[in-house]
């Protein structure tokens, strides 16, 4: 029976964050909310990262560490949730940093439903660079509370919106009920299997006083790259969301919703190649949609409308170098 104050569980892979990591474990330990564990699962890091979880252990005796063979954030955090003890689950990525308020805001959002299984909190997160003091904040259309989960996927998908990962506080009943992390993907791993939270929720409640702040700009992390086995990772996670509501796409008029999906992924590594091109479209197709569902600026829709969405791209595309480029120029002037 999970009293007024359950354990809650925080679950972080950690890999080489050495610059970082000590600012992310002040920010827990630092957390109003005291009944918390913090579970550590090193990824075979190659610089002191191991070494400053181990002094924080020594100090404290509700943060255990666990060491494994570099195999991947996904079998990292699988590792820590099956070391967890707690009744609600909390994933932190090395590099982030956690609002004091966070944790507490959401137990009491979560206890006026008595805690149950199924219902899930998020909150608000910021990006930011250097100092959360210059963190910004993106009002998204889905910063609300839903009663209706196929709402929040619809909304989600087709405004391409997301709520990260270290955002959301579940309960681990909810979370043996989906099962683990997919440890097949290599990019949209945490996008998955928070869909899959949403699909399993009840309710999903939204905590304006909860906040992350999101480290940006780090140039070695996956959502980086764009290699071949990135953009077929990013599209195999979509067929999994499409998968999961295949039996709701006419109950709750999700078409648009996944090929909204299906079009980030032709958008975003514009130009595709030619097999892989012909495989995205044929999934949009198959959807209702003669070219992908893509929002462009209205200075270019016209464009689109006379000359394609290829065409289309290619000038953003163009516009985003000659931007890049002048920017660049401009600072190495001054």
């Amino acid at each position: 029976m999970i009293n007024n104050y359950p354990l809650v569980s925080i679950l972080i892979p950690l890999y080489n964050a050495e610059e970082y990591f000590s600012e992310t474990m002040e920010s827990l330990l630092a957390q109003i909310y005291k009944n918390i564990e913090i579970i550590i699962v090193d990824d075979g890091s190659t610089d002191t990262s191991l070494k400053i979880a181990r002094d924080y252990e020594k100090l404290h005796k509700h943060i255990k560490v666990y060491v494994q063979e570099n195999s991947g954030a996904q079998v990292a955090r699988n590792k820590a949730f099956e070391m967890s003890k707690g009744e609600y689950i909390q994933y932190f990525d090395a590099d982030d940093i956690m609002h004091q308020d966070k944790i507490s805001s959401q137990i009491e959002a979560l206890k006026q439903y008595d805690f149950q299984d199924d219902v899930v909190a998020t909150g608000k997160w910021m990006r930011f660079f250097n100092s959360i003091e210059n963190a910004t904040f993106k009002n998204q259309i889905i910063n609300k509370s839903y009663n209706n989960k196929f709402l929040f996927l619809k909304e989600s998908w087709e405004n391409i919106e997301y709520i990260i990962g270290q955002s959301w506080l579940i309960s681990k009943a909810l979370h043996l009920k989906i099962g683990n992390w997919n440890e097949s993907l290599v990019r949209n791993q945490d996008g998955e299997f928070f869909a899959r939270v949403a699909y399993a929720a009840n309710k999903i409640i939204f905590v304006q006083s909860s906040i992350v702040y999101y480290r940006k700009g780090i140039s070695s992390s996956i959502t980086s790259k764009k290699s071949y086995n990135a953009i077929r990772s990013q599209l195999n996670s979509y067929h999994l969301y499409a998968n999961l509501v295949k039996e709701d796409l006419d109950k709750y008029s999700l078409h648009k919703a996944v090929a909204s999906l299906y079009s980030v992924v032709y958008s975003d590594y514009y130009p595709l190649d030619k097999q892989l091109k012909k495989e995205v479209l044929e999934l949009i197709k198959e959807l209702g949609y003669d070219e992908p569902v893509i929002a462009f600026k209205p200075s270019s829709r016209w464009i689109v409308r006379l000359f394609g969405v290829d065409t289309g791209l290619y000038l953003r595309g163009l516009k985003t170098r000659l931007v890049t480029m002048l920017n660049s120029f401009r600072k190495n002037r001054d």
